[in-house]
């Protein structure tokens, strides 16, 4: 018989089992550590749940979301008494945050829940009657400049025949583990590795704030055994790994996501860790379906992000037709029938979907001939040049494999003669010598003529979000401010 139980009384069994027992480690800015235990958890969770509104189906607690200890209280405390967090971005400007909470404000009274006081309407609510129960609301779509709310239907309760869920389990996740979270837990998928973390009673090591060498040396001191990363985290970890420590021998699994791995990133640490201890995992916030890859999967097939896990993919064309190589990703969890028919989207809204179930958030992508699939470039991501369809993708793959650039990103400016011209913005290695020159000298020996980039901007990081995805608005300033930095401070 299967027994679900509340976050309220799963957080109490595991707090009477083993309260001396760390439940997260923090890991502020500076190195210094704070731990909590199982037993003061439950304790300072119950006590920040009675600071919390009268539960009801519409309310909502935002929440600043630092990578702190006391953003797990605060979470937990709000999972405890069945009130949805959503969890924000503390660094996020007054626009976007109030962008973000009138968005969850369209179905739900929002809640501010702030460092100085306790949480208080925000202003934003709901039209009247009650909304779909949710278990937490998560923000995306940040950096395409049209933030999101996604409610995950709720509530949170723990089964343990579904926690950790069948994904996590795949990638070499244990019951009980230390797990090391990095990324920001405003985003999904260090956040829902969180709380699965938490709900199978696992010590949570939480860092602030990422510095590829104390990650490692985090890694080795606390014997983590299981980390979620991104392509980015992985690129500058690397340096640290090869120079000063070896792969701590506790961790059993890297899962990264978020965004597309460079091949040369992703070879390095299957040569690091050994090809059965890399996973890579492709979803969405909106939570359509994922797929799964291993690193032996992998090397059979190159730059896939694997096969469906649990989960049919359909390539279908624009006229909603199954497509005979790139066409965009359409997923549903679950049983097969026959072929789709597109059907019409709410306004405005995020997710394309088929008659029969299928669900696309708008990536591009073909599968080959044994079922594992490829991302493209998404459509909006092409850039014209002289007549000529460019993305940028292939350009900044191609970047990667000289031995000076570290990272890269190429964008498409906008060109009275050629529609646009390419800009690639490089970050080189410490104690490079590269120059714009050497650059485009590189990329004419492994390009088309129409692929190289008109000019090459030096910078000492790709702005990015902390899920790993481009900023690429902040691009287009950079290369358009009359007094662009053009010297890497790595230099």
């Amino acid at each position: 018989m299967t027994v679900t139980l509340s976050v309220d009384d799963r957080i109490r069994s595991i707090a009477a089992a083993d309260p001396r027992r760390p439940a997260v480690i923090g890991v502020d800015d500076r190195d210094g550590e704070q731990v909590i235990t199982w037993s003061r958890l439950e304790r300072e969770s119950a006590a920040r749940a009675k600071l919390l509104p009268g539960r009801h189906d519409r309310a909502v607690i935002a929440l600043d979301a630092p990578n702190r200890v006391e953003t797990v209280v605060r979470i937990l405390a709000c999972l405890r008494v069945s009130l949805p967090p959503l969890p924000l971005d503390p660094k996020a400007p007054p626009a976007e945050r109030a962008r973000l909470l009138q968005a969850a404000g369209a179905t739900h009274t929002v809640y501010a829940w702030t460092e100085r006081s306790g949480p208080t309407p925000a202003g934003a609510s709901g039209p009247p009657g009650a909304a779909a129960p949710a278990g937490y609301l998560l923000a995306t779509g940040g950096s395409s400049g049209d933030p999101r709310v996604i409610a995950h239907p709720g509530p949170v309760s723990y089964d343990r025949k579904r926690v950790p869920n069948l994904l996590l389990t795949a990638t070499g996740w244990r019951s009980g583990q230390r797990q090391l979270v990095v990324g920001p837990l405003h985003h999904a998928a260090p956040f829902t590795a969180c709380l699965e973390g938490l709900l199978d009673a696992n010590t949570i090591v939480l860092q602030e704030v990422f510095r590829p060498r104390s990650t490692v040396r985090i890694m080795a001191e606390h014997a983590v055994e299981w980390v979620q990363l991104t392509p980015t985290h992985m690129q500058w970890m690397t340096a640290a790994l090869e120079r000063e420590n070896p792969v701590p021998p506790s961790l059993r699994a890297i899962v990264h996501t978020a965004a597309p791995c460079p091949e040369t990133v992703k070879r390095k640490w299957i040569e690091l860790l050994g090809p059965l201890r890399v996973f890579e995992f492709y979803a969405a916030t909106e939570n359509i379906g994922a797929t799964l890859v291993r690193g032996d999967e992998w090397l059979q097939h190159p730059g896939t992000v694997g096969r469906g896990f649990c989960t049919q993919i359909r390539i279908l064309d624009c006229r909603g037709h199954l497509a005979a190589s790139v066409g965009e990703i359409y997923m549903r969890k679950g049983g097969f029938s026959g072929a789709a028919a597109l059907g019409a989207a709410a306004p405005g809204a995020a997710i394309r979907r088929t008659a029969d179930g299928f669900s696309s958030v708008g990536d591009y992508g073909w599968l080959d001939s044994e079922r594992y699939l490829f991302l493209s470039p998404r459509r909006e991501d092409m850039v014209l040049v002289g007549g000529a369809n460019v993305y940028p993708a292939e350009i900044e793959a191609a970047l990667l494999e000289h031995p000076e650039i570290l990272d890269c990103v190429v964008i498409g400016m906008s060109d009275d003669l050629i529609g646009s011209q390419l800009a690639a913005f490089v970050v080189h290695r410490p104690g490079a010598r590269l120059d714009e020159g050497a650059v485009r000298s590189f990329c004419a020996a492994h390009l088309s003529p129409h692929k190289i980039p008109q000019s090459v901007h030096f910078i000492d990081q790709v702005p990015r979000t902390e899920s790993g995805k481009l900023h690429r608005r902040k691009l287009h300033d950079m290369a358009l401010a009359p007094g662009e930095r053009q010297e890497s401070a790595n230099g």
